[in-house]
């Protein structure tokens, strides 16, 4: 499990600033059919939305991860993600 906080927020935190803003482009994903795709899985195996995660979620946010994003919500079968510039990650 990963650290929900990146560590150049904690590091301002930690200064205790408080406020900031910071540079970053945001990406919205959102699984069309998402509901109805669980409920289909839920007749065939009791975990439905567990498979999703397991095939779906879990290798797209690893992939947001390690390209430096961070996970900022998530609502049923979507999430919004943020990739912070990297000039601005160590201010």
């Amino acid at each position: 499990m990963r650290n929900p906080i990146p560590y150049f927020i904690q590091q301002q935190y930690q200064k205790e600033k408080l406020k900031g803003q910071f540079k970053a482009a945001s990406m919205f994903v959102d699984i069309s059919g998402f509901t109805k795709l669980t409920e289909t899985l839920m007749h065939y195996e009791k975990n439905g939305a567990e498979v999703l995660t397991q095939v779906i979620f879990n290798p797209l946010v690893k992939s947001i991860y390690d390209h430096g994003g961070l996970i900022t919500a998530f609502a049923g079968g979507a999430f919004t993600a943020l990739f912070p510039l990297k000039q601005l990650r160590d201010i």
